[in-house]
């Protein structure tokens, strides 16, 4: 089973990361993956997963309120990836 998403390792992001560190590596991202800017059909959609992703990383820690909520659950975090 996967475990929650953590919206900070999405954006590629610390937990520290300020209000403006949040935005550009949501705007970097947002540029980079947003699935208008691929071609192929089966990579567009695998685009599409990804930019969902980051649009609810963004959402959530994008307002502070949100965000404050995030810290506080428990949960938040998915376990450390294991190295290949």
């Amino acid at each position: 089973m996967i475990g929650p998403l953590d919206h900070y390792r999405t954006l590629g992001v610390p937990a520290s990361a300020s209000p403006d560190e949040l935005r550009d590596a949501y705007r970097g991202l947002a540029r980079r993956l947003h699935p208008d800017r691929v071609a192929d059909p089966a990579a567009r959609r695998s685009a599409a997963d990804r930019m969902a992703k980051v649009n609810e990383a963004w959402r959530v820690l994008g307002d502070p309120g949100r965000r404050a909520a995030y810290d506080r659950a428990p949960n938040h975090r998915s376990p450390p990836l294991r190295p290949r």
